[in-house]
């Protein structure tokens, strides 16, 4: 939604995010190459969007205790600086 797309635009130098109540997770996150920490914990989350590949800061990915099913993207593999991934 072009809301959210605003407010993630406004953020894209954050470089932790830890997402309570955000889901489904908008295709925008790709958006936040500075981002170094993302945490989903205790979320709705039913999948990860293949956007999230971008994220070529990302360091830490935290996604439990969520509804996450099916696959993960595999863009999930261009992580290169991905240093911690917890789907629990």
């Amino acid at each position: 939604p072009a809301p959210v797309r605003r407010i993630f635009i406004l953020i894209q130098k954050i470089h932790s995010l830890s997402l309570a109540v955000l889901y489904p997770v908008p295709p925008c996150i790709g958006d936040l190459q500075q981002l170094d920490i993302l945490d989903f914990r205790t979320n709705d989350v039913e999948s990860l969007p293949p956007q999230i590949g971008s994220l070529s800061s990302l360091t830490v990915l935290r996604a439990w205790n969520n509804a996450l099913s099916g696959s993960i993207p595999a863009e999930i593999c261009n992580l290169q600086a991905l240093r911690i991934l917890d789907l629990g």
